[in-house]
């Protein structure tokens, strides 16, 4: 096998409105919906972040951003704290916040296991409890998905959207 060196994102800026639209394609298609769109605001916020996490570090929140982001386009308001305000030199994973669980929150003032637990909690509000369609849009596969609910006790209560 041969080193293939690949610089990193931050320095690929002009790649990032590329794997925006890819990811956000992906994305929609894995689920089911509608892609969203990136404004061009959101998406200059995004071509400016440093992406110390690289590719998976924009993979990731595209993903997050598609099941918390109600509206059909994505606006700076939905970006994360941390990458709207690069600056700022708040500890981007601090204590998470008390939030209800249909808010999305700042992606990275939670905890992992708090994180883990508004994302399944979003999906399942999405897709009105289906599992089926909330477990292929987290990518995984219903039984792993099913799994997590249960670690995380997430269970449909009565007052829960029926569809």
């Amino acid at each position: 096998m041969l080193p293939v060196h690949l610089p990193a994102l931050r320095d690929r800026s002009e790649d990032i409105p590329l794997l925006i639209r890819h990811f956000l394609e992906t994305e929609a298609l894995k689920a089911g919906v509608l892609e969203k769109k990136m404004s061009r605001e959101a998406s200059q916020i995004l071509v400016a972040y440093s992406w110390p996490g690289n590719i998976r570090e924009l993979e990731n929140l595209i993903r997050y951003l598609m099941v918390t982001t109600e509206e059909d386009s994505i606006e700076p308001v939905h970006l994360p704290f941390h990458i709207k305000n690069p600056d700022a030199g708040a500890e981007p994973y601090g204590s998470p916040p008390a939030m209800a669980s249909d808010q999305a929150g700042e992606l990275c003032d939670m905890t992992w296991p708090r994180l883990e637990k508004e994302y399944v909690a979003a999906l399942l509000k999405k897709y009105h409890w289906n599992i089926t369609r909330a477990s292929r849009a987290s990518g995984i596969n219903r039984s792993t998905f099913a799994s997590r609910m249960r670690k995380l006790k997430i269970k449909r209560e009565p007052g829960d959207l029926d569809g």
